[in-house]
């Protein structure tokens, strides 16, 4: 089972007396053989869909969000005189073009981000669907 699913279940757990832990654990116990069932199909068959390698997508895809915003605040630069403004495109990072970084970097985030919803369905999907 994964860790993500036994924080969950822990938290959730209803923990008021002994009895009301017996039956929280009864009540799930179906829900998380599924899970095992699934999660051991995938090791089994598919081990390319893991939940550590679905995080570090997503830790790539946040890391690109981030370096597309900074990349942006860093190259746009407005200047307003005798109330005109003039929108200057810059270099970003001072080596390469605006927009070349901007649509190099969405490449990459499209990508990454299609890829987390590729893993997540993997992961979560068959199980949602019970």
């Amino acid at each position: 089972m994964s860790s993500d699913t036994r924080d969950k279940f822990m938290e959730e757990a209803k923990r008021d007396n002994h009895n009301a832990k017996i039956n929280c654990l009864v009540r799930e116990s179906d829900h998380l053989f599924d899970i095992m069932e699934h999660l051991t199909y995938l090791k089994t068959n598919w081990s390319i869909f893991t939940q550590k390698r679905f995080n570090n997508i997503r830790d790539l895809s946040t890391l690109i969000s981030l370096l597309i915003n900074l990349g942006i605040m860093q190259a746009l630069t407005y200047e307003v005189s005798d109330s005109t403004t003039v929108k200057d495109e810059g270099e970003v990072f001072g080596f390469m073009d605006y927009q070349t970084f901007v649509n190099a970097l969405g490449i990459i985030q499209i990508a990454t981000s299609s890829l987390m919803i590729l893993f997540w369905t993997a992961l979560n999907g068959p199980i949602i669907l019970k």
